[in-house]
């Protein structure tokens, strides 16, 4: 229930406080759910306004300040749709944020327009080709072809079949292929990490370079100019030294990871135990250079940091780092954060309005600068959310 509420300087919103931990704005006039807080582990009994600062107190014994430009970030309606409530394998901006690919897990390629969000095209798959997706498919630097594994000693890519449809190629690969990432500036040498320390640059059947990592590889990401490949290991973090066979470590266990745009840090979702039974431990920034641990954020809900490949990525100049959670004891709905990469902070946050967790992502930049955010659920689900007041904004959220 709710235990407390405070109207603002003006009367126009109400700020409440509840026993599941959530904080939530409204709009006096309308009744409208404006935006959520996040953040503390018991129940918010307290809360008031100062300016536009919303004061917070829980009998988790902590009591917060948040921006109320941040809170209202978590418009909890977005743009959203479904595309058939088909699960994604894949999502990625095209043309420049003005339309979306993705890729069904049964491997039908979609292109849609983002304004409004509306499918475009439907490619199935051929007859008698018959695969599913097991992990996540990276697109080509074509827009046109997407790289993914089945599990098998084999990867895979599926491009336009010049018919309405979609074909599909298999290559050889030493192992049981678990991740893809197509290397930038080339549609032809796709990154295939698999299990059993299998990792190579493989151009079709061909490896054109190969590394040991010694664990079980979970994600990899190249910084955008193709100079620099990180993968993101049980037991470390390793950084790929060019032409193959050596590798170096540069960080702690991690169960995803993605490179900044000067290939100099990498944001990673640090991890414990082993196998399948493992968990996030939170949000790192480490030096490819030095090893060293830059920042590191302790916000709970990103200890709830999906199990998955691609689950961070950088935006607005490295400035920031999107994160996808799961639903959890402390919020029981998936979440989208964005941290600041300066101090670990997290300056807003959107909720899902379905318990549903997220599963594929893609972050943009936009010609104004300002950076766009896609996410997909197990349905199908499809959110186009716009970060505003980030680009160029000092922190102000504090504890």
């Amino acid at each position: 229930g709710v235990w407390t509420c405070a109207c603002s300087r003006y009367g126009s919103e109400v700020v409440t406080g509840a026993a599941d931990r959530v904080g939530r704005v409204f709009s006096c006039r309308t009744g409208q759910l404006l935006g959520k807080i996040v953040g503390h582990l018991r129940w918010v009994f307290a809360v008031s306004w100062v300016g536009d600062l919303i004061l917070t107190a829980s009998s988790d014994r902590s009591a917060k300040s948040w921006d109320r430009r941040n809170v209202l970030l978590n418009d909890p309606s977005g743009r959203k749709d479904s595309f058939d409530e088909r699960p994604l394998a894949g999502i990625r901006f095209v043309e420049g944020g003005q339309k979306l690919r993705a890729l069904t897990k049964t491997i039908t390629s979609i292109l849609a327009s983002t304004d409004p969000l509306d499918v475009l095209k439907d490619e199935e798959l051929e007859a008698g080709a018959e695969k599913q997706v097991e992990r996540k498919a990276d697109l080509a630097p074509d827009g046109e072809r997407w790289a993914f594994t089945t599990y098998g000693s084999n990867y895979l890519i599926s491009y336009p079949n010049g018919k309405g449809g979609t074909a599909l190629d298999s290559y050889n690969f030493p192992a049981a292929g678990t991740t893809t990432r197509w290397k930038p500036g080339s549609n032809n040498q796709v990154l295939v990490g698999g299990h059993g320390g299998s990792l190579a640059l493989m151009n079709g059947e061909h490896a054109e370079a190969t590394w040991a990592q010694a664990g079980w590889l979970m994600d990899m990401d190249w910084s955008p100019a193709g100079d620099v490949a990180v993968a993101a290991c049980q037991n470390h973090t390793i950084k790929l030294l060019q032409g193959g066979n050596a590798t170096e470590n540069v960080g702690p266990p991690a169960m995803s990871v993605s490179v900044s745009g000067d290939g100099q840090r990498a944001a990673v979702i640090t991890m414990e135990g082993s196998g399948y039974t493992v968990k996030a431990t939170g949000l790192s920034i480490l030096n490819l250079s030095s090893g060293e641990v830059e920042t590191e954020a302790d916000d709970p809900i990103l200890l709830h940091a999906k199990l998955q490949d691609r689950n961070c990525r950088w935006v607005c100049n490295d400035g920031y780092i999107v994160v996808l959670s799961a639903a959890s004891s402390i919020l029981d709905c998936p979440v989208v954060s964005v941290v600041d990469a300066s101090n670990g902070d997290t300056v807003c946050r959107f909720h899902s309005p379905y318990p549903t967790d997220f599963t594929c992502m893609d972050v943009l930049d936009d010609a104004e600068g300002q950076p766009q955010v896609v996410v997909s659920d197990f349905i199908g689900r499809v959110y186009l959310l716009t970060l505003q007041n980030l680009r160029g904004r000092s922190q102000e959220t504090s504890d």
